[in-house]
């Protein structure tokens, strides 16, 4: 799976699955307590979607109140923080790969979940774009035109790296060059020095 692109100026990832292993979907349903009408609050609730954002949606939570959702991602970080660890590639990387190209991270967690993650590497991330500060979520292309537009850098020498079929369509929907992959397979490519 070789892909060394020279001409490449920004590599945009998306955070789970290319540098963290995916998080459960599963939560306590408590949660969501005062959110979601109708919810047993006993059990556990299950994100059916890849985007955590888009199963609200369909259970009628205003996903437009920053408020509502600022307390719902507080609390399933406080669920899962002790599971958000990087791939051994990112570390390895991403300061080596920062020195020849932008970086760009475009995630649909919150700020504060990646703040935590990327302990001692935020610096080398020319720009971030999560939920909290984009209109359209993935597979909009909203997140990835505004990135390659803030850094000045043409969609014809960028490159995204995602995991799910979101990630390719809004990739090709801004006229990016796309690679479905997961951290094991870009670990191997850098490795073999092919990133």
């Amino acid at each position: 799976m070789s892909f060394k692109y020279d001409h490449i100026r920004l590599l945009i990832l998306d955070f789970n699955g290319p540098m963290a292993p995916n998080v459960s979907s599963e939560y306590p349903a408590s949660i969501l307590k005062g959110f979601v009408k109708d919810l047993d609050l006993a059990g556990t609730v299950k994100f059916e979607k890849s985007n955590w954002l888009l199963t609200l949606l369909d259970w009628g939570v205003d996903i437009s109140n920053n408020r509502i959702l600022d307390e719902i991602d507080n609390r399933m970080f406080l669920v899962n923080k002790d599971k958000i660890v990087l791939y051994d590639w990112v570390r390895l990387a991403i300061p080596q790969l920062a020195q020849t190209r932008k970086i760009a991270i475009l995630s649909s967690n919150s700020l504060r979940s990646l703040d935590y993650a990327l302990n001692g590497l935020k610096s080398y991330f020319s720009v971030i774009k999560t939920w909290q500060n984009l209109i359209s979520l993935k597979p909009s292309p909203e997140g990835i035109i505004a990135i390659c537009y803030e850094l000045g850098i043409a969609p014809s020498e960028t490159l995204m790296i995602g995991d799910s079929q979101e990630d390719e369509e809004a990739a090709r929907a801004a006229g990016v060059m796309f690679k479905l992959m997961k951290g094991e397979d870009i670990e191997r490519c850098f490795k073999n020095k092919k990133l």
